[in-house]
């Protein structure tokens, strides 16, 4: 199974990285916040 890049667009691959990216960091936010507000 391979992704070929396409143009203008994002492959299936990349897209998957990038949101488990914006859920990492928002987690890694929300615990930092916790450890201030205990």
């Amino acid at each position: 199974m391979e992704h070929k890049q396409e143009p203008g667009g994002l492959t299936e691959g990349q897209g998957v990285g990038i949101v488990v990216a914006i859920i990492g960091v928002s987690v890694f936010l929300i615990g930092l916040i916790g450890l201030f507000v205990m």
